[in-house]
């Protein structure tokens, strides 16, 4: 029988569950180079095209680790030469449609530092005219080749000319209408300027071509896209339009009286991990499939999954359950609908969500794809509990088998920049509400520290010198998941990591501190020195009363104590020996010190598994 307890994992996976898609991105970027000021730098820095081959490779360094899945492709328009295209001219296919590997990363870095070898797969730039629609055909037939279902399909368009086809009517009028079947067919357009200057005019040609958001207009997209000088602003731009956010999951909002909308929520913040480990074959460097199976103790024969059941201790005794009777347990709640479901409103000012912090909060937007009229009664809703300043409080349950919740819906404005660019988009905040259930008592008891004038002067002394005028999470990477990348990396591209020293950003700066503070540190530790009745206060309040067999415990040596072994006695001999091919004259102790030494495992082991790790360990350093 398997405990009840075994269960619970597959309950509690609302928060990182994605909405279910249908397969891989592919994103294609398209890089116009038949103007010369895409090609041309200025000032010492890098050139448009530099800029837009570094974009690409921080995309892949990026899909690499985060959607190994997916594929990219790199386009060059306008080059002298054919390059892996036969259609059309002046269409070079610098990078195939496939998922990312160490070559291309290579490759592209190649690119980057040398102008001769792109010359010389593509010929000269800057100077051949192109077609655009030629150039999204082009892109459309590679989106077909692509084996699998795909979920996304993206064209970049990086270009420093806003009217290209100034003096041809019908090139333009076949680039909005090869544009317009590109929307038609689910694909996204997007064009993102290289001009040195801000003179890049939307209205010219590209406003009707882009795939604009529901929540864009023409403006926004051209004071949000317009222009930008700095590699990392052209970072940001690339990385927002590549990782577009997907909903978590879609549901419905009862309202009561048979008023319902469909919303899908989304996450604001989803916690980075580490790439799943894979086992490998030593030998063969083959995946290695682990399968698990039931064993009954008493005959050693396999059991199968109709005989194995759940179960939950009551008292002493152990109560079984079917497969139907947990099915039956899991729909209990909320009448087996799942959803979210209008209880009540509350006033803001009653309501304080800080203290009653369960999980990270979902945003919650209209799905007018899966129920029409949802945004209408949506907005109403919104602006309704805007204007009354009040919280909408829900049941909400996220799948048939998930467990239930109580939720407060926050109603959040939004919010623009002095640009008119949408700072904050608006719809509902999802807080996660505990059950009586969840709350916990915290001991009041605490020792009284009364606080002198003095203390509190030099505290906030302390305080504004070291205070920080700016907080922006985005500076701050996970060291151990960046190292971690970085060493994975370097392996593969067999390079070492010069030009990343995996600084920790996290640190605090000491040296800057010190310089800021003075003589401020020892004046702060002179005055708030703990007296010695305080620390007594503080320890007799934190204490606790040790049981008396661990008191027992304490005075009892341990059975196993703690060996310190120096392989450097034998390390020569064991050397000789496996020159020799002798090392099972070896005694298993010093088989096991030995390997102690070095950091192999040892425990329940035979003699045969010993030598094998000792010649293993001198074969692989």
């Amino acid at each position: 029988m398997d405990s009840w307890k075994d269960d619970q994992n597959d309950e509690e996976e609302d928060d990182n569950v994605r909405e279910g898609y249908g397969g891989k991105d592919a994103l294609i970027f398209l890089i116009d180079v038949h103007t010369p000021t895409m090609i041309e730098s200025s000032n010492g820095e890098d050139s448009p095209l530099q800029k837009a081959l570094k974009c690409v490779h921080a995309t892949l360094r990026r899909k690499i680790f985060e959607n190994p899945n997916d594929v990219v492709g790199v386009v060059l328009m306008g080059t002298e030469k054919n390059h892996g295209i036969r259609d059309f001219e002046h269409l070079s296919l610098l990078l195939p449609l496939d998922t990312p590997e160490k070559k291309h990363i290579q490759d592209i870095e190649d690119f980057v530092l040398d102008d001769v070898l792109l010359a010389e797969k593509t010929g000269k730039l800057g100077t051949s005219k192109f077609a655009l629609h030629e150039a999204l055909w082009q892109c459309q037939s590679l989106f077909n080749e692509i084996k699998g279902k795909s979920d996304k399909k993206r064209i970049i368009f990086f270009t420093s000319n806003d009217h290209p086809h100034e003096n041809n009517e019908v090139l333009e009028r076949q680039a909005r209408i090869k544009a317009n079947d590109l929307q038609e067919n689910g694909l996204i357009f997007e064009v993102i300027p290289m001009t040195i200057e801000q003179n890049f005019d939307w209205q010219k040609f590209y406003i009707d071509l882009v795939t604009k958001d529901e929540t864009e207009d023409s403006t926004t997209l051209a004071q949000e896209n317009n222009c930008k000088q700095t590699l990392e602003d052209l970072f940001n731009i690339v990385r927002r339009k590549v990782y577009k956010k997907r909903s978590i999951g879609r549901c419905y909002l009862d309202m009561g009286n048979g008023v319902k909308m469909a919303v899908a929520s989304y996450n604001f913040v989803q916690k980075a991990s580490k790439p799943t480990k894979v086992r490998l074959a030593r030998d063969t460097n083959e995946e290695v499939r682990v399968q698990r199976t039931f064993i009954d103790r008493s005959s050693g024969a396999p059991l199968l999954p109709s005989d194995v059941c759940k179960f939950m201790e009551y008292g002493r005794t152990r109560i079984k359950f079917t497969q139907d009777e947990i099915r039956g347990m899991r729909k209990a709640p909320m009448d087996g609908q799942y959803g979210l479901r209008l209880l009540a409103f509350k006033s803001r000012e009653s309501f304080d969500v800080a203290t009653s912090y369960v999980r990270s909060s979902h945003f919650l937007y209209p799905a007018e794809e899966n129920m029409k009229g949802s945004r209408n009664i949506f907005a109403a809703l919104h602006n309704r509990c805007l204007a009354r300043q009040v919280y909408a409080i829900c049941a909400y349950k996220a799948r048939e088998a998930s467990i239930p919740f109580i939720v407060a819906l926050h109603p959040q404005r939004e919010e623009r920049d002095p640009d008119g660019g949408q700072r904050c988009p608006p719809g509902f905040l999802m807080f996660y509400l505990p059950f009586s259930d969840d709350h916990r008592d915290i001991p009041k008891s605490r020792p009284s520290i009364e606080v002198s004038e003095e203390q509190m002067a030099i505290a906030k002394k302390v305080g504004k010198k070291l205070k920080m005028k700016f907080y922006d999470h985005r500076a701050f990477e996970n060291p151990s998941l960046q190292g971690h990348f970085r060493m994975i990396e370097s392996l593969a591209l067999l390079k070492e990591d010069e030009e990343d020293d995996g600084a920790d950003l996290t640190l605090p700066p000491v040296e800057l501190q010190r310089k800021r503070l003075g003589n401020l540190s020892e004046e702060f530790n002179r005055v708030v020195a703990p007296t010695e009745e305080l620390e007594q206060e503080v320890q007799a309040a934190t204490s606790k009363k040790r049981k008396p067999y661990q008191k027992m415990a304490a005075s009892v040596p341990s059975k196993r104590p703690k060996v310190l072994v120096d392989t450097s006695l034998i390390n020569e001999q064991i050397n000789n020996l496996v020159d020799k091919k002798q090392v099972e004259t070896l005694k298993v102790k010093e088989l096991k010190d030995f390997l102690k030494g070095v950091g192999c495992p040892v425990w329940n082991k035979t003699k045969a598994k010993l030598v094998q790790d000792v010649y293993d360990h001198f074969k692989f350093h």
